[in-house]
Formats: C-alpha cells, structure tokens, sequence
C-alpha cells in the first residue's frame, strides 16, 4: 500500500512539472493568435478572396485550427481544443512495383556469397562457374556478364505491401522471358577469396562503372484489380532510354487475390495493353480513383509531358501535354490532383499546372515557389506538402515555410506567372522554445517531414495541416 502510494505521488508530481508550461501554451495562444503579412514582390490585391487554414498542436493535447485572409481584411481566427488522449496522426506507406535485375544488378552488390549461397548471387552461373577457378587465397576477374547469359534475369518486386507470387521462381523465369531485357557490355568485377584457416570460398561482385551501364526506370500505379506499369532501360550517364529489343509498354498485372496487407500477382496473365513512347524515361504514374484515367510524368531528352490515358475502352492515349520546365537540377517529386487541374513539382521548388474542364487538359503555367532558407532540420516542404487552388485565371500556392513552423508562404499566378508573393509570419513560432523541448508545431509534422517520409521509404501522410480557399 505504501508503496502505491509513492508511486502515485511521483507521477502526479511528474504531470505537475509539465502543467504551467502546457497552461503558459494555452494562454498565450488560445485565442490570440496573430498572423502577420510581410510583402515580398507584387501586388497584395491579387490575394483578395483567398482564405487560408492552418492546424496546430502542442505535444498532441492543444489543438488549434487557424484561419486568416491573405490580405489581412479580417484577422486570424483560431478554434482551440484539448485533447486529453492525446491526437495521433496516421500515414500510408506508398505502394509501388518494379522490376529489379533479380537482386540489384543497377547499385553495388556487396553482400559476401559461399559455395553454398552461390545461387542467391544476381547471376549465379557466373558464381558457379568462378567459384574454384582460382588457386590462390585472393583472385578478382571482371567478366562480361553477355558471355553467360543472354537476357536479364528479372523479378517484379512490390513494396508498401505484401506480395504472394506463388511459385517465385516461376514466376521470376516467366518475367524473364515475357520482358526479354537483353545484356550487352556491362561488367562485373568478381572477387574470390578464402578465409583464413578454413577451405571455404567467398566472393563478391560489383559492377564495373561504364558508358554501356543500363538501369530500369519505372513508374506504377494500383488499381482495385491489379497493377499498371512502365518502363525503360536508362543510361544513368545521359539519363537517356537505351533501346535493346526489350518488351515495352504499358503493363497490366493482375491480381488473384487482395487483402489488407498482401496481393497475389496473377503473373500468368500479364500483359502489355498499351504503347508507350520509347524515348521517354517514365517517372510518376497516377490512376484516379474511379479508374478511368491512368497519368503518367516523363522525361524526354530533359523535357518533360503529361501523359494522360483514357481506361473507358482499353488504354487509349488522350492527351500528351508539354510542361515549360526550363533547365534546372532538381528532380521530378509528386502530382497534386485538385478539382480542376494538376498540381507538378520538383525538389527545386519548380512547379508546372495543367488545367482541366470537363475532361480536357492544357498546360497553364509554370514557376518557380519561393525559396526556403533551409538549416539544420529546417527543410523545404514546398515539392511534397503544399495547398493549391485554381478558379480559372488565377493559381494559389501556399506550403509552411519549414517542416516544423507555422509561418507561410502564399503564391499567386496567372497564366503569365507570379502577380504576388507573401510570407505569412505566424505569432505561435515564438512559442516554440516553451516547455522542455516540445514546441508548436504543425499538426501531423512528424509524418510528413522529409526526414520521416525518407525513412518510412515515402509514406504519405493521412493528414494535411495547410488549406487553401480560392473564391
């Protein structure tokens, strides 16, 4: 008994050390939450009819839900609330399907491999065969992986879910043959050795850096019965296609059978539905939710389309729209689909628009989002969370200025580019420094930050903290 009652004692005296900071939170940002504008090019008029929300939370239990006009004609208004439990926030690991060089023949293959193991080597003729050849302790060749095999041994791999093939080698030996991806000069340097005081041998490969080097560039996207899916060989070097006779297009994988956390491939009946341009590197793939429209992203000798394929009667190419992306480094991140057009970003802050009315898509504009001064863990948001609205002539842009701020930036174009720019200071950033290291933040930050969506290997938050009202 009195030891229940210690215990008790040093966890209420616990919960008592953390209340004044909660209840200073509380009190300083209830309901007095200020939002201040900060001009940076344009005309603030171009704002006008635009409303923007933000969600908020302190450790999960203050809530607050903060809406404000651009133009500051009235001022912020904050509902608060507490939740007790404490608020969680759900993500969704990105399904997604490709094909691999059966192990990984387009990075490093560094794993060690024994006599024994020699069949779970990408190419296991070349382990076998290499195996014993050398006499001493430590010997390297480099061969030529088209004098022991003709075609890329291939397997469909599937990630953010479970995949059952059945019988798995069959189904590797049927991919292999049904894409048919020929090898030519690639090289792979094969170093075997022998551990001291054993007569065991290992090696290991690794490929050879090369012009003639190939990867599988590929995109997908699930449907409610199985897969769409493309690709291409890519020279790494050039990020050009390679041609080789290899099977392409647009695939169909079907599924036998589909639960919560697992499909089963029907790869029997794979097949190739559609054309699809054999210059182009494909990059996103999105199926609509009612499964009518496939959209595929590709890069063409450094430009960039829209692809957009009607599924009414078969896959039939509808629309192929070229995006005004002018030179830049960065690479191809998302499509943000809103009501009346398509959202594309790239992690340079770059973004193109392409409108849509009844059933119709032209390109509208590009730009370039305000850059966001990035230290330590303070990460550019823009390319992957971001709010947008479209009403026909004007396009509204608005993401946080860093993954863990309130602080906003707004954008507005037409279709000959930015009329405004404004950052949007938020009076709950001073807060941040409060309490034993909690902080105001956005509400579901901690899914949808780069560094959690990178190590949850691109999982898309359930959640989104920013929105956009254009009227």
């Amino acid at each position: 008994m009195k030891k229940s009652l210690v215990l008790f004692f040093i966890l209420s005296g616990l919960a008592l050390l953390f209340l004044p900071a909660a209840l200073v939170v509380a009190n300083r940002g209830r309901e007095d939450i200020t939002v201040t504008q900060e001009v940076l090019s344009g005309n603030p008029d171009a704002a006008v009819g635009i409303t923007l929300t933000t969600a908020s939370h302190w450790d999960g239990h203050l809530l607050w839900n903060t809406e404000y006009t651009p133009t500051g004609t009235t001022p912020a208004r904050s509902e608060f609330s507490f939740s007790g439990e404490g608020a969680t926030w759900e993500w969704t690991r990105e399904k997604s399907a490709t094909l691999a060089f059966n192990a990984s023949v387009d990075l490093l293959d560094t794993d060690t491999y024994s006599a024994w193991n020699a069949a779970n080597f990408v190419f296991p003729k070349i382990a076998q065969q290499l195996m014993y050849r050398a006499s001493e302790e430590e010997y390297s060749e480099t061969v030529r992986i088209g004098d022991y095999y003709s075609t890329y041994p291939v397997v469909f791999r599937l990630t953010g879910i479970s995949v059952d093939y059945g019988f798995y080698q069959d189904a590797c030996n049927f991919m292999t043959g049904f894409f048919h991806i020929p090898t030519g000069d690639e090289k792979l340097k094969i170093t075997i050795y022998q551990s001291a005081g054993s007569k065991e041998r290992y090696f290991q490969g690794e490929n050879v850096p090369d012009a003639d080097n190939i990867v599988i560039a590929s995109a997908s996207a699930f449907g409610r019965d199985g897969i769409y899916y493309t690709y291409c060989l890519e020279n790494p070097e050039s990020g050009e296609c390679v041609e080789r006779g290899q099977n392409r297009g647009i695939f169909f994988f079907p599924f036998s059978g589909v639960s919560k956390y697992s499909v089963s491939l029907e790869w029997e009946k794979l097949e190739n539905v559609c054309e699809f341009p054999p210059d182009m590197v494909p990059l996103k793939m999105h199926l609509n939710e009612d499964e009518t429209y496939l959209y595929i992203v590709a890069r063409q000798k450094g430009e960039y389309s829209l692809l957009v394929y009607s599924l009414d009667h078969g896959v039939v190419l509808q629309h192929q729209i070229a995006l005004d992306r002018q030179e830049h480094s960065g690479s191809f991140c998302r499509m943000h689909f809103i009501e009346n057009g398509i959202l594309l970003t790239w992690d340079d802050n770059y973004f193109s628009f392409v409108a849509e009315e009844n059933g119709e898509y032209r390109y509208w504009c590009s730009g370039i989002f305000p850059e966001t001064p990035m230290d330590g863990e303070a990460q550019n948001p823009f390319p992957w969370e971001n709010a947008c609205a479209f009403d026909g002539k004007r396009l509204a842009l608005a993401a946080f200025e860093n993954w863990y701020g309130l602080s906003v930036y707004l954008a507005v174009y037409d279709e000959g580019g930015q009329i405004y720019c404004g950052h949007y200071h938020n009076s709950q950033d001073a807060e941040r420094k409060i309490s034993y290291g909690n902080k105001i933040s956005p509400q579901g930050e901690a899914l949808w930050s780069t560094r959690r969506t990178w190590l949850t290997r691109q999982a898309n938050a359930m959640f989104q903290p920013i929105h956009l009202k254009l009227e």
